[in-house]
């Protein structure tokens, strides 16, 4: 089984770029990156706390592409009408030392 069989589905990644606001100085935003690009994603876990009367959500998932995706530990990836932020990346090498599938660590924005 080769990894492109397993990903199952295409994501959109954005990379944060700086653009000038209406008074001349910088603000950050998101630009689209990869559009496109075989994903695979699975769940991991979810966890729900309260903190001063305020309900929050931790959904962690992680991710599969191929071993050339430039994914970065700062982008975005989109999927369906979820967004999640990209927490960690590993490329992961075959025995011959060429690049097998990047897997990337995430974390769901609600």
């Amino acid at each position: 089984m080769t990894i492109t069989s397993m990903l199952n589905i295409t994501v959109t990644t954005q990379r944060p770029t700086l653009a000038v606001d209406a008074y001349g100085g910088s603000t950050q935003t998101f630009a689209n990156h990869l559009t496109g690009l075989a994903f695979k994603l699975d769940e991991l876990s979810a966890q729900e706390s309260i903190l001063n009367s305020r309900e929050s959500q931790t959904i962690t998932a992680r991710g599969w592409a191929v071993g050339d995706a430039d994914i970065l530990a700062k982008d975005i990836i989109l999927y369906d009408s979820r967004t999640f932020r990209v927490v960690g990346v590993r490329k992961v090498r075959n025995p011959l030392g060429s690049e097998h599938h990047t897997a990337v660590d995430l974390e769901e924005l609600i």
